[in-house]
């Protein structure tokens, strides 16, 4: 299922709407964290040895696939990870400060297909259009996923 490009969406805080899938490749940071039990997250590659996430996806170990929007694939990198630093002031009962960033235990190979997301320096002011990225849903009807 390759990964959705939301624009513009509207939060609903458990999945965003209004999305459209992005075109493949689009999004050469989008990372998909993996657990044995599956996709836990997603994230950005913000450095080749580093990925940022939300703190509430904290596990003790992941599986991290970059190079890919399809999240079962045999041509992406999976790159193990065991270490997480997460925001000192993540608070996930009034969920705030909801960051994390996750090293990588080897450095990602950067490519066409693999690249690191710009990170700005300093935040957008209110109204800015952004667009957001990964995978889930784009209706509300959470049965019906984007392809």
């Amino acid at each position: 299922m390759p990964s959705p490009c939301l624009h513009p969406a509207q939060d609903t805080g458990e999945r965003i709407i209004n999305g459209v899938p992005c075109p493949r490749g689009a999004q050469p940071w989008q990372v998909a964290l993996f657990t044995d039990h599956g996709i836990k997250c997603a994230g950005v590659l913000v450095h080749k040895d580093w990925v940022l996430t939300v703190a509430h996806c904290r596990k003790s170990e992941y599986i991290v696939q970059v190079g890919s929007d399809i999240l079962v694939d045999g041509n992406a990198q999976r790159i193990r990870a065991t270490e997480s630093f997460v925001h000192p002031q993540f608070d996930a009962a009034r969920q705030v400060h909801d960051i994390m960033l996750v090293k990588l235990s080897s450095p990602a190979k950067l490519s066409s297909t693999v690249r690191t997301v710009g990170v700005p320096s300093s935040c957008k002011q209110p109204g800015t259009s952004c667009t957001v990225s990964g995978w889930g849903s784009t209706t509300v009807d959470v049965g019906k996923a984007a392809p």
